[in-house]
């Protein structure tokens, strides 16, 4: 009988422990839509439903996760992000591959549903497009050692074309963040971006170089334990060959 006892208590505990290791290994999942009046043609009002994304983040094992973002509209089914973030990698540097919105100032990294504004930052809609930088490849992130939060990041990219950089072509980008703690309950984020790449009207014979260059400061202040208050600029310098 204390054998029996003993075992039963044996497989509780594994099976416990079995339940938190699949509950923690399981994915969390998010969905956001929109509903918007459009106005048509005959200048009447119409109700139109946007686009759909669903959310799915998840851990691969202790060391690793994996993100993605599924956008529905119209019927067709696009990824708009899907890459595997590696956390744990020697000298305290973390590794980001896949398909991702590019970390570009701040609001480059927001989906239009995520802006604390109805319309899309004009700057980026002039020099990235409707939705923002997307590209595929690698960010490879270090934490500077420094009193303060100081993050850099280098990235090596590519992808579709853009307002300004051309297709299947080498993108390379430097981002450095840095965050002050200035107030009980509030700091601010001072940022430098660049990115350089091949532009849009590149021919056989020559190569003609886009470098945009970015800074952004960020102030954010609770007011409340829900509400807060952010003052959010940007500043992007195009130049092109």
């Amino acid at each position: 009988m204390k054998y029996l006892f003993l075992l039963c208590v044996s497989f509780l505990l594994w099976s416990g422990e079995a339940q938190s290791a699949v509950q923690s290994l399981s994915p969390d999942f998010s969905m956001v839509g929109s509903f918007n009046l459009q106005k048509n043609a005959s200048g009447k009002y119409l109700p139109q439903i946007g686009p759909l994304e669903i959310g799915v983040a998840a851990p691969i094992d202790p060391y690793s996760s994996a993100f993605a973002i599924i956008s529905f509209e119209s019927g067709v089914a696009e990824v708009e992000e899907g890459y595997m973030k590696l956390h744990a990698l020697p000298l305290g540097l973390q590794l980001r591959l896949g398909k991702m919105r590019v970390d570009f100032n701040h609001l480059n990294q927001l989906h239009s549903h995520d802006l604390p504004f109805v319309e899309y930052p004009r700057y980026l809609l002039d020099y990235f497009g409707p939705e923002g930088l997307i590209k595929t490849g690698a960010e490879l992130a270090y934490l500077l050692p420094f009193d303060f939060y100081s993050e850099v990041k280098m990235q090596w990219l590519t992808g579709d074309a853009d307002p300004s950089f051309a297709s299947e072509h080498e993108l390379m980008g430097l981002k450095w963040k840095n965050f002050f703690e200035v107030l009980d309950g509030g700091g601010v984020e001072v940022g430098f971006s660049q990115l350089q790449g091949i532009n849009p009207s590149n021919t056989p014979t020559f190569n003609y170089q886009t470098q945009i260059t970015g800074f952004n400061v960020r102030f954010k202040y609770m007011t409340g334990l829900t509400s807060y208050l952010i003052f959010n600029n940007e500043w992007a310098w195009s130049h092109r060959d």
